[in-house]
């Protein structure tokens, strides 16, 4: 982004130095139109930028009763809000109750954690006219999970419909197929980010100090300065 400002920076300058010989200043009608122009001709010119979100859930399970919560960041197209690329998951599976499916560990690109994911992709988007964006996550042992969710600021899984797009997953064979949607199972929950906590105790500790000091500044605005202010407030 600091390369994209410096050449908008230089184009402004240029169109003002065009401004100036010829006699037009830059506080002129003509002078702001130019820059105009010129400033916005550059931002379309500009490629879509690419931007990521986190997405981090705890406390959901598949209709078998099984456990999933983990977290994954996506790269999305700006224009499009299109996923582009899986930069990193993590993102765990617990056994399952009704039917012995076994629980698994999607580990992609994570720092201190050995990857077992052997292949990512994306099976559907919302750019494209399905209802939601839906990973896609194989082991090299077979096991795939689809993970469905919608726009670019989610705060949880989207839960599918039967018969249409939802969230599953699938053992080697497909001889178990556990999902999540409108029938059964639960997105679970949004896991606030460290940083949240901090901003919520910043605040919290803001709206005190604010408190105290205006409570302060009311007291010394009653006290008197000295015996004789005291004798003439009595």
């Amino acid at each position: 982004m600091l390369s994209i400002w410096k050449v908008t920076k230089q184009t402004i300058f240029d169109v003002a130095r065009i401004s100036r010989s010829l006699r037009a200043p830059m506080s002129s009608r003509a002078g702001k139109l130019l820059t105009a122009i010129a400033f916005w001709t550059f931002v379309a010119a500009v490629p879509a930028v690419a931007d990521t979100f986190t997405l981090d859930w705890a406390g959901g399970y598949w209709n078998d009763g099984g456990g999933l919560a983990g977290t994954f960041t996506i790269e999305y197209d700006d224009s499009t809000g299109a996923p582009t690329s899986l930069l990193s998951a993590d993102v765990t599976t617990g056994n399952g109750i009704s039917d012995g499916f076994l629980g698994q560990s999607y580990v992609y690109d994570v720092s201190g954690l050995t990857s077992t994911v052997d292949s990512v992709s994306f099976d559907a988007t919302q750019y494209g006219g399905a209802p939601a964006n839906e990973l896609v996550m194989t082991e090299a042992s077979g096991y795939r999970v689809f993970l469905d969710w919608q726009g670019v600021n989610p705060t949880a899984l989207w839960v599918g419909n039967p018969g249409s797009q939802y969230s599953s997953e699938n053992n080697p064979s497909y001889s178990i197929v556990r999902y999540l949607n409108t029938t059964a199972g639960s997105a679970g929950s949004e896991v606030p980010e460290p940083a949240s906590f901090v901003l919520a105790g910043l605040g919290l500790a803001g709206a005190y100090w604010f408190g105290a000091a205006k409570l302060s500044r009311s007291l010394a605005a009653r006290r008197p300065r000295s015996e004789a202010d005291h004798i003439a407030v009595v």
